[in-house]
């Protein structure tokens, strides 16, 4: 059964929680506080995205490959990864995309939209030359969107698990759990469904 906030009422015969885990956590506290506090010890991170699109003749030389991570010692970068998107199917942009971590540079990332605009595109002049303005840019900003895979992860996935088996009609699935890229996504919950669809008997199947 399902209490929705606007006092809604739903029931259903199977549940499935598609969500980050630490959501997940906070919806079970009441009912599954096992199961809950498992998994709020997966510990998310915020993510601010800045995207960037320019005109081809605007980029001189050849652009890095798919990107780069920056190491967390060392010269300070304005960003925790910078990936090169490449151009657009009609050829006429070249698109970018810088990754600002709040774990590994809080002091960047509490920095407003425009600011980190501003550093990114002072990095690309500096490093990669690019001296025009974008033709398009924004900021993005995903809060606990981002799991961190800590030592021992799998471990608490496998007992997630055991103890989910625990509330039948009950199902995870999410970035939290084995692997966060769209492709892991993706997988991760074609398997919850097929679970889903097993446990149903008879016709209903």
């Amino acid at each position: 059964k399902l209490e929705l906030e606007s006092g809604e009422t739903l029931r259903a015969d199977r549940l499935c929680l598609a969500m980050n885990a630490c959501d997940s956590s906070r919806l079970l506290s009441a009912t599954a506080p096992d199961l809950s506090r498992e998994l709020s010890g997966i510990r998310y991170d915020s993510i601010a995205s800045v995207n960037l699109a320019y005109k081809p003749e605007d980029v001189p030389g050849r652009t890095p490959g798919f990107g780069f991570f920056v190491p967390a010692s060392g010269e300070a970068y304005p960003f925790s990864s910078l990936k090169w998107i490449g151009k657009t199917g009609d050829g006429k942009n070249i698109l970018l995309r810088a990754f600002i971590s709040k774990t590994l540079l809080p002091e960047v990332f509490h920095q407003s939209d425009e600011m980190l605009l501003r550093e990114i595109q002072n990095f690309l002049r500096k490093f990669f030359n690019i001296y025009a303005l974008p033709k398009f840019s924004s900021v993005e900003r995903y809060p606990n969107a981002l799991p961190q895979y800590e030592t021992g992860h799998l471990e608490r996935v496998a007992r997630i698990e055991e103890k989910t088996n625990g509330y039948p009609g009950l199902y995870l699935t999410g970035n939290g759990f084995r692997g966060f890229g769209i492709t892991d996504c993706i997988r991760n919950a074609q398997s919850a469904a097929d679970r889903i669809l097993r446990s149903f008997q008879g016709p209903r199947s």
